[in-house]
């Protein structure tokens, strides 16, 4: 076989119906492409056989959509009408292949497919579909630059009919449609069929129940997606902008250039616009040539335009114009303006940024020889320190070299002024918030773009390092080899406030060092000594001068050592590390907020704690549900088999007391314990499959089937109680082991529910949860009714055996039966309260596994470095 070719980002395979289309930024399959046409003879099989197999088939082709290819037949994908698309998760969709008349150089038929809001055209030269970057003019941005033209009238009528209109559509389905969507969900499909079921043994109250339920349930979820899709659409029209100004000329040759107002939909990539006041709805992405702009930008379409400003100058006090700006990046960490003073003839240009970065671009004459030492001084004191400097450009620079010049011109050969001292307090909530945390055995580091100094005296101020613990600033040395020798590379320790470095740290008592790590420092780490990095990670506390994406390979490596990672941040420059971390938190509503899984609306890192305390309530809680309805369910299920025996049966009105009453009663109260207001040093377990959590719930199964076969046992001891005949044909509902064994699996539900409820470490104590308790008080008192004394119209509703007030013994052992739920409540409480979540049993457990060894790295690296000094013994990576 050929080997196939892979063109701008797409593959095309031997078999010309199959194509692989890749994503442009991972070697990835993104989704494959199977050519069709429509077959009649298939099609009529097809309909045909769904018609007479009751319309099951139509079912499985809509819950497994790729089956559906019977009814086509397979097609080269440049004739192909019908398209076979499965995603790199296994979702496939049938799109149709649309055909146009078009005025394109070379080309007459565009035939294309829309998928998932994306143009794929047929490229004709390739022979497979291609998105709409293909055929974007290849053109450099000083091309860019120089153009200020615009499109001509033909260009853009080429380009219009390729891209198409620039609007975003968004679909509002029918009623009937959402409808018939909803109804052929799977969880409806086997509604319909326990319904069948149902009503097939008589249960028709309960079967009403649940096609009322059910129908309230999709109407409900029918109009939610509805008012869903409506307010996208009407966000995408408030987004909209009424009229937009760009530049067009008739033809190339045309010298002169018309400042067009069209409407935004008439836009296509290439246009250029011009912005003509201050507040503006840009109707498209693009990009700004020239002039400055705050720019907010869209997120609702993927397309790139390009655009210009007209010249705008803002006014600063003293006449001056600011013409340029080099915004702050944590790359070059510095920033930088272009100003003219407008009594002057030249342009001045104004820097600002880390210490470190100017001391090489200002000239050294002008450099204080007290540089170091003051910076030195001032970062210890915690002050946060920035240099300025400055550059006289030559009066030929002008406003246009202005706007094209790069930052690398500028940001050298500088006039260095002096430095800019601020002091920026420490909030009040930040040292409680760590002492919580420390508390609660949470490990806290510091990353930050700040001098290595200055995040140490911090790192003291917050509590993250005690007043009497050693920090040592590690270091890599690099020494210059001769002519023949290669570089040569040392690890140096270097002991704060005191003048001491060291290759090695030997210490008796770890938890009271720490290691600060500077970015430049990280970088040789990763070059040269990449197999020590695990264990200075479990160690250092303070990372200084760190870029972003440094912050980011931090959290990877951290990730990489079994840690789970919270981040917490506030600028542009943690966005990476927010979005890597397991936790991301952003402190603002600006860039890191988009990043950030999660946005405090607390502007401190107290909402840190709010978040750990609502989610371990959260986890805890729907573990507490799942473990309920699994006993709720194993508890009905035990019922039903022991009346089996007894030739009996659980009724109708009882099924709905246990599902619609005491069921959906807990289910909706259970949760409403908010989360404790102490973050415990111990985390609730993770999974619902542990032995710790596994263990106790098979315990307290035991228990419910062992109190629900003694109470029947202790039934058929009663001398006067008759039981069922074997010899019975249907089953019987009234009698008394139903009613003994309904009336215990009752209470148990309720016992569960109080049990499962419990409140600390992780949730608020089962007293605040008034609804709950509520609920529990009169479903005890509605079952003990129930067994006690119920009138006979409840009786007969409930169907329960209805005893006289006369009869003595039958009235004794329904008051002797109240002993078993309380002896159940008993053991049960001891099991959870005893048992579950105690270390002794997770003690147990790893005895009987033989688990000598912790499974996390960190733990590993932290029992190594107890039995060995963190010593310079790695040989360098060079």
């Amino acid at each position: 076989m050929n080997s196939y070719n892979r063109i701008n980002g797409y593959e095309s395979i031997e078999i010309h119906n199959l194509q692989e289309v890749y994503n442009e930024s991972c070697d990835a399959v993104k989704f494959k492409i199977w050519g069709l046409q429509e077959d009649r003879t298939r099609n009529f099989l097809y309909h045909f056989g769904c018609v007479i197999l009751l319309g099951i088939p139509y079912l499985l082709f809509c819950f497994y959509p790729k089956l559906k290819s019977v009814k086509f037949k397979k097609a080269p994908l440049e004739s192909a009408t019908i398209l076979l698309i499965t995603d790199n998760f296994g979702v496939s969709e049938y799109v149709t292949v649309q055909n146009e008349i078009i005025s394109l150089p070379n080309v007459t038929e565009l035939r294309y497919f829309l998928y998932q809001h994306t143009k794929y055209i047929w490229h004709w030269e390739t022979k497979s579909f291609v998105t709409l970057q293909v055929f974007m003019p290849a053109k450099t941005i000083d091309e860019y630059l120089n153009d200020t033209n615009g499109l001509t009238y033909e260009e853009y009528m080429s380009s219009l009919d390729l891209y198409g209109k620039n609007k975003i559509e968004v679909e509002i389905k029918s009623y009937s449609t959402l409808f018939i969507e909803e109804v052929l969900n799977p969880f409806y499909i086997f509604q319909v069929f326990s319904v069948v079921l149902w009503l097939c043994d008589d249960y028709l109250l309960y079967a009403f129940c649940v096609v009322a339920l059910t129908i309230y349930s999709s109407v409900t979820s029918l109009l939610q997606t509805r008012r869903q899709s409506e307010a996208i659409r009407d966000l995408v029209e408030s987004s909209k902008c009424h009229e937009v100004s760009v530049l067009r000329r008739y033809n190339v040759n045309d010298v002169s250039v018309n400042d067009m107002i069209i409407d935004p939909e008439d836009l296509v990539p290439g246009d250029l616009i011009v912005l003509r006041s201050s507040k503006y709805t840009m109707p498209c992405d693009a990009v700004l040539l020239t002039g400055e702009c705050i720019v907010n930008e869209s997120v609702l379409t993927a397309r790139d335009f390009l655009f210009t400003s007209e010249d705008r100058y803002f006014y600063l006090p003293y006449e001056i114009a600011l013409l340029r700006t080099f915004t702050f990046s944590s790359t070059f960490q510095c920033m930088s303006v272009i100003c003219r003073d407008l009594r002057q003839p030249n342009m001045v240009a104004f820097t600002k940024g880390a210490p470190e970065k100017l001391l090489n671009m200002c000239r050294e004459e002008t450099i204080p020889e007290n540089f170091l030492a003051k910076l030195a001084e001032y970062t210890a004191q915690g002050y946060r320190v920035i240099a300025l400097g400055y550059k006289d450009l030559p009066e030929s620079f002008k406003w246009k070299e202005a706007q094209k010049v790069k930052r690398d011109k500028i940001e050298c050969d500088l006039t260095f002024l002096g430095f800019l001292i601020m002091h920026n307090p420490l909030k009040e909530e930040t040292a409680p918030v760590i002492k919580i945390l420390h508390n609660a055995n949470i490990r806290t580091v510091m990353v930050t773009g700040d001098n290595i100094l200055t995040a140490i005296s911090v790192a003291h101020d917050c509590g993250m390092v005690r007043k009497s613990d050693k920090i040592f600033i590690l270091s890599v040395e690099t020494t210059m080899g001769d002519e023949n020798q290669m570089e040569s590379t040392r690890i140096q320790y270097e002991e704060v406030g005191r003048a001491l470095v060291t290759d090695s740290i030997v210490s008796i008592d770890r938890d009271h060092y720490h290691i600060a790590i500077e970015g430049k420092t990280w970088s040789k780490l990763r070059t040269h000594y990449p197999d020590l990095i695990p264990s200075l990670l479990v160690t250092a506390t303070i990372f200084a001068r760190f870029k972003s994406d440094q912050k980011t390979e931090l959290i990877t490596y951290l990730q990489k050592l079994d840690y789970i990672v919270s981040m917490v941040g506030d600028g542009a420059n943690d966005c990476g590390a927010l979005k890597a971390a397991h936790v991301g938190v952003s402190l603002s509503q600006a860039e890191a907020s988009v990043a950030a899984p999660f946005t405090s609306s607390i502007q401190n890192i107290s909402c840190l704690v709010h978040l750990m305390l609502e989610g371990r309530c959260a986890l805890v809680t729907s573990f507490v549900q799942f473990k309920y309805m699994a006993l709720y369910s194993l508890i009905q299920f035990l019922s039903v088999l022991i009346l089996y025996r007894a030739h009996s049966m659980i009724g109708d009105s009882q099924f709905l007391f246990v599902d619609l009453i005491i069921t959906t009663s807990f289910a909706i109260t259970m949760a409403r314990q908010g989360p404790s207001g102490y973050l415990s040093s111990k985390r609730p377990m993770s999974s619902l499959v542990s032995a710790k959590n596994v263990l106790p719930l098979l315990l307290q199964i035991a228990l419910c089937a062992l109190f629900q076969m003694g109470s029947i046992y202790y039934l058929f001891q009663q001398r006067w109680f008759k039981p069922i005949p074997s010899n019975t044909i249907e089953p019987i509902i009234v009698s008394w082991e139903n009613t003994v064994v309904f009336c215990v699996s009752c209470y148990q539900y309720i016992i569960l529910a109080v049990v499962y409820s419990k409140g600390r470490p992780y949730r608020e104590m089962l007293i605040t949860n008034s609804w709950f308790l509520l609920s529990a008080v009169l479903l005890v008192i509605a079952v003990t009714w129930l067994v006690v004394y119920p009138c006979e119209y409840i009786a007969d509703l409930m169907n329960v055996v209805y005893i006289p007030h006369g009869k003595r013994p039958e009235n004794d052992f329904k008051y002797s039966l109240l002993a078993f739920p309380v002896l159940h409540f008993i053991l049960a409480s001891l099991i959870e309260v005893g048992m579950a979540d105690r270390e002794w049993l997770k003690k147990c457990i790893q005895f009987i596994k033989c688990k000598s060894i912790p499974k996390n790295r960190y733990k590993l690296l932290l029992r190594e470095q107890n039995y060995s000094p963190l010593i310079n013994d790695t040989e360098p990576l060079l």
